[in-house]
């Protein structure tokens, strides 16, 4: 998200066609998008753009090898766009009410506007470029339908957006670890897991992003941040080390979480929920108001409790 409430989200899609050996991962376009946009609809146009001049491409994986094309559910407050590419080809689509992306094309020919060869040709997108191999095992198209359903019962809070991120077809004492959950732990043969996620509220005075920087969001708290001009702010000294250790912090915690018996994996479940409504009694009022200097300094006081409720887990279950 950007100092505008610009948001963008990106998800690896796996197209038929040969991948470029250089080029622009999905992260890269992602970011040069929201430096570089005011709007959903600027956002998408720069991505058409990107992707038509320099392609997609590269190895995206850490460990490993990993090539693949991108999925863009683009928003603000007034537009839903999906973003759907291949290469350097792609659709686009603007959205009504809601919608959600997952590791799967989506647009078949229902879409607003096209590149020059897939307009003129009339094409169904998602036939076109859609790997089965890969749709079979990643599940996306399983997910997708399942967000979908959860979304077309109505959302009126962030807290509803917030449940169907935490969907598991288990439980949180002992979670579903297939690839058809949303909340996803590593199982076998894909060893994927959720890494963070977060939510974007837009209010008529102010917006929100409920962040959740830790594997598995079950098990943790989304902790509200403001978004503004001032939220993006440069410090004259930067600890550029922060977010890394803090992942790492997070992994290593959520890795001892996964160690514990099912009764205490539930019960800590159920004390994230409660510091989130915490979290959301503190910021409620300066966020309905508009009140941006006492929503920051709302937001600071979550982040420092957030902390402490992460260092009180470490200190009582120790490091696994």
């Amino acid at each position: 998200i950007n100092e505008l409430g610009v948001a963008i989200g990106n998800e690896a899609v796996f197209s038929k066609g040969k991948k470029e050996s250089t080029g622009l991962l999905g992260m890269d376009i992602l970011r040069l998008a929201l430096h570089n946009s005011k709007t959903a609809y600027d956002a998408a146009l720069f991505i058409v753009r990107l992707i038509e001049t320099y392609g997609q491409g590269g190895d995206g994986s850490y460990k490993g090898h990993l090539y693949y094309d991108n999925s863009f559910l683009i928003t603000d407050r007034d537009d839903i766009i999906v973003l759907e590419t291949a290469g350097r080809r792609w659709v686009m689509k603007k959205m009504k009410g809601h919608a959600s992306i997952s590791n799967s094309y989506s647009i078949g020919t229902d879409y607003d506007s096209a590149d020059t060869f897939t307009s003129e040709a009339k094409s169904n997108f998602k036939k076109m470029h859609a790997s089965a191999l890969h749709a079979w095992f990643s599940k996306g198209y399983k997910r997708q339908r399942t967000t979908e359903t959860l979304l077309a019962k109505g959302c009126v809070s962030y807290k509803d957006i917030r449940d169907i991120l935490l969907f598991n077809r288990g439980t949180s004492a002992r979670l579903d670890r297939s690839m058809q959950s949303i909340c996803l732990d590593a199982g076998f043969p894909l060893p994927s897991r959720t890494t963070a996620s977060m939510i974007v509220e837009y209010g008529p005075k102010a917006i929100l992003a409920w962040c959740n920087p830790a594997p598995l969001p079950c098990y943790h708290p989304y902790i509200p941040q403001h978004i503004g001009k001032q939220s993006f702010k440069i410090h004259n000294e930067p600890n550029t080390d922060r977010s890394y250790l803090t992942a790492i912090a997070n992994h290593k915690l959520t890795t001892s979480i996964l160690t514990l018996s099912s009764e205490q994996k539930a019960k800590i479940a159920v004390e994230a929920r409660a510091l989130e409504h915490s979290f959301d009694q503190i910021v409620r009022q300066s966020f309905v108001k508009g009140d941006l200097i006492s929503l920051e300094e709302d937001c600071n006081t979550c982040w420092a409790m957030s902390s402490s409720f992460r260092q009180q887990f470490a200190t009582k279950y120790g490091s696994r």
